[in-house]
């Protein structure tokens, strides 16, 4: 194990987040195209109620994916800085704990879910149009939800160890499946939501079955034992603890993306919720790489925070901010100039093509500092800082986007403008309280 890692504290950092980010980036690249390509396939064969579905119940889907998004997050924290302080045992008993939690969570979510599946959807902005569509996609990922609990918990302990490119294969992997079965179920056997649906939980299928076959190899640098499957309630209390802003991040956006959807249902309709859909889809393309940087990150820092060596914790954060500060740049600068090149995929209507476009370009204007603020949030996480990463979570989702949505409805005559400018304005104003709460902390960094 110490061999395996012993990367994470003697590479030049430039070349250990090269190392650790250029696979998570791509992993995360194939899953925002997998996504988007899964979008076009319902867009093409199904229509603006199928995206609208997919923009109804993508909410309900983030809040299940929060629990092992969290669930993870924590313990491969937890799993970084126990190898960085040579703590083997603890590393056992969270990977074991991990396990049995994601099970347990996800297994009664989804079952509750499935009493409840109208009630959620209409809670969610469902319109009486899309009801039938969301309803039709959103039960075969409940049905398989725990097997996207254990795919997305366990991609963060195999980046963690330092095995990205493993994690990158898995991810890959899942979404040739997905798109495969894509083109099969919907194209050829025309089952329409139903089909997409089922493309995608039988991909998160595939990847748990290499994620245990990882697991059971000699790459695996956490050795496997029924012992270990056990709930240590210490180490459960720490990663609900360190995996709480993650949780929260994703469950805040969750909810406001149902208020969202909500407004949209009234002042739009169902177009309005259509062109949303199609908007965070192209958005995934270039938040999903900024994610797969900040993921390679996290491990470097957990495991120098552990071994305290932090002048090299604070090289690779100001290196990532400028990575991301370039990229986020370059990328909003190209979505302004050519909005509409990738919404064309997912329409021939040339209307919901021109009013997506311009619903892009307001949206995208500030996204320049959004990969400061995501750096500075998994940096606290990283190194087990909760409440100040819970903060800067709820900074940008929450704290500052709700008052802004509500004082630009007030203000505005156009309500439907009124929603998309609330994210350039949130992202700028947000920016600002980032800064204010994370320099302070930077500069005091020492290594012992």
């Amino acid at each position: 194990m110490e061999a395996e890692t012993k990367q994470l504290w003697t590479q030049t950092i430039g070349k250990l987040l090269l190392k650790q980010s250029a696979p998570a980036v791509i992993g995360m690249l194939v899953l925002a195209l997998y996504n988007f390509v899964d979008s076009i396939f319902i867009g093409k064969y199904v229509g603006m109620e199928g995206l609208a579905a997919t923009s109804i119940v993508f909410p309900i889907q983030m809040i299940i994916g929060a629990f092992a998004m969290a669930f993870g997050v924590g313990a491969a924290s937890i799993i970084s800085r126990s190898i960085g302080a040579k703590a083997y045992e603890k590393v056992w008993q969270v990977f074991g704990t991990l396990q049995l939690m994601t099970f347990g969570f996800l297994v009664i979510l989804s079952v509750v879910w499935l009493c409840f599946v109208p009630q959620l959807l209409d809670l969610f902005g469902a319109t009486p149009e899309s009801m039938e569509f969301a309803s039709a996609y959103m039960v075969p990922l409940l049905l398989g939800a725990v097997f996207l609990g254990f795919e997305m918990s366990n991609n963060n302990i195999i980046r963690s160890v330092g095995h990205a490119t493993v994690s990158m294969k898995i991810m890959l992997t899942s979404a040739i499946t997905n798109l495969i079965l894509d083109f099969v179920f919907m194209k050829i056997f025309g089952w329409g939501m139903a089909g997409a649906a089922w493309a995608t939980v039988i991909s998160w299928i595939v990847s748990c079955g290499m994620m245990l076959w990882y697991y059971l190899s000699p790459k695996n640098v956490i050795p496997i034992a029924i012992k270990h499957f056990r709930i240590h309630l210490q180490s459960a209390k720490e990663i609900i603890l360190i995996g709480l802003p993650s949780f929260f991040r994703q469950i805040v956006a969750s909810l406001t993306t149902a208020l969202i959807n909500n407004y949209l249902r009234k002042y739009g309709g169902t177009e309005a919720i259509a062109i949303y859909g199609i908007v965070y889809k192209v958005l995934q393309l270039y938040m999903m790489p900024m994610f797969g940087i900040v993921q390679g990150m996290q491990p470097i820092i957990g495991y120098n925070y552990g071994a305290k060596s932090l002048d090299r914790v604070k090289k690779v954060v100001l290196l990532g901010i400028q990575i991301l500060t370039l990229f986020t740049t370059a990328i909003s600068l190209i979505y302004r100039v050519f909005p509409t090149f990738l919404v064309s995929f997912f329409s021939e209507d040339p209307q919901l093509i021109a009013n997506t476009g311009k619903v892009l370009q307001m949206v995208v204007a500030c996204f320049a500092v959004v990969g400061f603020q995501v750096v500075s949030s998994s940096m606290y996480q990283a190194l087990g800082f909760v409440k100040k990463a819970f903060l800067l979570t709820l900074l940008r989702q929450l704290i500052v986007f709700i008052p802004v949505l509500f004082l630009m409805l007030w203000l505005r005559e156009d309500k439907l403008q009124a929603v998309w400018l609330s994210f350039p304005i949130t992202d700028a104003i947000g920016v600002v309280f980032t800064v204010l709460i994370f320099v302070p902390d930077f500069k005091k960094m020492k290594s012992a």
